[in-house]
């Protein structure tokens, strides 16, 4: 049970920071219309928010969150609960806001941060729990 744990906190953390630090800043890199890239950015963290949940509730199911402390559940429920926060909450706000008033606004750039801050807090609380089980006994 403990090698499927690390292998399922390897994969949360893994796409995280795939996904966070080298397919979206490659995309606003690469192509020249950033509207193309933020459609495709935000699609992929749209997927990559379901795939996070997925894998938490996969640790809890097959028993991998269990035989944690509080503070190891709290660090593996965190990113679901701060992705779900993010795609359920705050995402309807950043696209209302980009439907009416378009995307160099204020209130665009602050929702847009607020999600880019869970995203990191999510990737560090995954990181933070790998981390700490691949270091437990």
């Amino acid at each position: 049970m403990r090698l499927a744990r690390q292998l399922l906190l390897a994969l949360l953390a893994g796409v995280l920071l795939t996904v966070g630090a080298l397919v979206a800043p490659t995309l606003f890199a690469t192509l020249n219309d950033r509207a193309l890239a933020g459609q495709i950015a935000g699609q992929l963290f749209h997927e990559t928010n379901w795939v996070v949940i997925a894998l938490v509730l996969a640790l809890f199911v097959l028993g991998g969150g269990t035989r944690l402390s509080r503070a190891g559940v709290a660090l593996v429920l965190a990113p679901a609960l701060l992705l779900a926060t993010s795609e359920w909450v705050l995402h309807p706000l950043i696209e209302a806001e980009k439907l009416a008033h378009g995307t160099h606004t204020t209130a665009f750039a602050a929702w847009h941060g607020v999600s880019s801050v869970l995203y990191a807090l999510a990737t560090a609380a995954a990181v933070t729990a790998l981390v700490r089980e691949l270091r437990s006994r």
